[in-house]
């Protein structure tokens, strides 16, 4: 079974391992949203890479939470606790076909 946590359009689904070849990120955001507002963390280390349209990264949590300046600006922790998980967009199905959610 998937386990998956949303994060406005990120989605963070949990994976087994790392896929090898990585570079730790020297950032702690995530990705910044069509308002400006960016998606970020504290704790865990991140790893950004545009896998294909979808899969935007990697990150290896350690007591991480989540920050957004309107989902969650406290910060939020990871639901299924510390683990490693693929980073994905958010699309939905329109007539044309995929499109991208921004927030």
């Amino acid at each position: 079974m998937t386990k998956a946590q949303r994060h406005g359009e990120l989605a963070f689904n949990k994976i087994k391992k790392l896929p090898k070849g990585l570079t730790l990120s020297d950032t702690k955001v995530i990705a910044v949203g069509s308002g400006g507002n960016a998606h970020s963390i504290d704790n865990g280390q991140l790893y950004l890479k545009q896998v294909d349209e979808y899969i935007i990264g990697y990150l290896a949590t350690d007591n991480t939470k989540l920050f957004h300046s309107e989902h969650s600006p406290q910060g939020v922790a990871m639901a299924e606790g510390d683990g490693v998980y693929e980073i994905r967009k958010g699309v939905e199905i329109v007539t044309e076909g995929l499109k991208q959610i921004s927030d």
